[in-house]
């Protein structure tokens, strides 16, 4: 039963000059406890046994729903962690999968990158070497305008030279669009190459991050449990279908970067075989026009000296027929002035013995015989001595040409053919 409330009374401080509020109880008379029948007694006992039997009840259920719930997400529990422990398995044996094969695209990238640099090495020298032919056949043309008179000719070497150059500039503009193509592939290896790198770096990282996770369990330090309801966040948009596309979008695009650099390796080393053969057939072909031309010029040469030689002894015999031929007129001037002396001597005969008796008649016959002789040495004189002159005019053109001969065999066999042999070509 429950007891009467007393009524309050509230005073204000202001009545009795106080400040604040203060209440008071008025006094209520203490009343003793009331009496229970049995009746009421056994219907309360009756109510507290009720009560707690029911209390005892729903504890019990609870507690079997409890054990119940335990065991359900106990397997639930395991189940998902069994499931997870294989997810992390396949996942960690797939990533590690993807990171052999890129490791093996990655050293043949490497290997690729270092052989494309040697090929790409190759094609600088070969163009250097090229450089270094027209060097020597711009001077070996400088030379040979040193050549003077007849030889200044333009002759096979002359023509097979100009045609070398000709063939070195086309197969240098081939090489440069090769070395164009090699630089260009080497930038596409390193980029694949720096692709990999980033994409084995990122590979190693996931799992060394999975392997983390892997291994964590309940009584980990790192493990922290939170009281806050876990709110759980998709860190990208991408899936296992995105990441494997762009995996195999790597591996692809390094096998086709590989494959395209060992096509064009083949193809630089056919070219380099090719432009060698030509190169050195072009070559032999110059070489071969020069030891002509050397062969000419030392046959003319040598047929310039024997003609030389001969002209030389017939002007020697001809210096000897003019001495007897100038002898010769001497002597018969001689002879001539001696008959004539005799004729005026016996034109002083006295006139009746003055007659042409036969020491006359033969006096001026000899006159006669000699001034037809004196005139046709001096025609042989003159003729001789116009010989004379022209022998020597040719021998003074002989020896010119033979200076000439000597001067073009100089520069081609002591200037130019050292340079020629200078030329080493090789496949590079």
């Amino acid at each position: 039963m429950s007891k009467p409330d007393c009524p309050a009374v509230r005073f204000s401080g202001d009545d009795c000059g106080i400040k604040g509020d203060w209440t008071y109880r008025r006094a209520v008379l203490v009343k003793p406890p009331p009496r229970y029948t049995q009746e009421e007694w056994l219907y309360g006992q009756t109510l507290i046994h009720d009560a707690a039997e029911f209390e005892r009840q729903n504890a019990e259920s609870l507690v079997a729903e409890a054990t119940r719930l335990e065991d359900e997400t106990r397997e639930v529990a395991e189940r998902a962690r069994s499931d997870i422990e294989f997810r992390f398995k396949e996942r960690i044996e797939e990533v590690e999968h993807w990171k052999e094969e890129m490791k093996l695209k990655f050293g043949v990238i490497n290997n690729e990158i270092d052989a494309e640099s040697i090929y790409r090495q190759r094609v600088e020298n070969a163009l250097a070497t090229l450089c270094h032919i027209l060097q020597v056949d711009s001077q070996v043309l400088s030379i040979r305008d040193c050549r003077c008179g007849i030889d200044l000719v333009h002759d096979e070497p002359q023509k097979e030279t100009l045609h070398e150059m000709k063939v070195v500039e086309g197969i240098q503009s081939v090489l440069r669009r090769t070395l164009e193509f090699c630089t260009e592939q080497l930038r596409l290896l390193r980029k694949t190459a720096f692709q990999l790198n980033k994409d084995l770096r990122e590979k190693d990282t996931c799992c060394d991050i999975d392997k983390f996770a892997f291994g964590l369990n309940e009584h980990r330090p790192e493990v922290m449990i939170s009281c806050d309801e876990i709110c759980i966040t998709d860190a990208s948009d991408s899936n296992e279908r995105d990441w494997l596309d762009y995996t195999t979008r790597n591996k692809l695009t390094a096998e086709k970067v590989i494959n395209a650099s060992i096509a064009l390796r083949c193809n630089i080393d056919s070219l380099l075989r090719q432009i060698c053969e030509d190169l050195q057939k072009q070559i032999c072909t110059t070489n071969g026009s020069y030891e002509k031309r050397l062969r000419e010029l030392s046959e003319a040469k040598a047929k310039l000296e024997f003609q030389h030689a001969e002209i030389t002894v017939k002007v020697r015999e001809m210096d000897g027929a003019l001495c007897k031929l100038s002898k010769a007129f001497e002597e018969k001037k001689a002879a001539s002035a001696l008959s004539e002396t005799r004729i005026k001597v016996r034109n002083r005969r006295p006139p009746a013995e003055l007659i042409k008796d036969a020491v006359q008649r033969r006096l001026i016959l000899e006159c006669q015989e000699l001034n037809e002789a004196m005139a046709k040495i001096n025609t042989k004189i003159i003729q001789a001595k116009n010989s004379l002159r022209n022998l020597q005019r040719n021998q003074l053109e002989i020896e010119d040409a033979i200076n000439v001969k000597t001067n073009s065999i100089n520069i081609d066999e002591c200037q130019v053919m050292p340079l020629r042999r200078s030329i080493n070509i090789q496949e590079y």
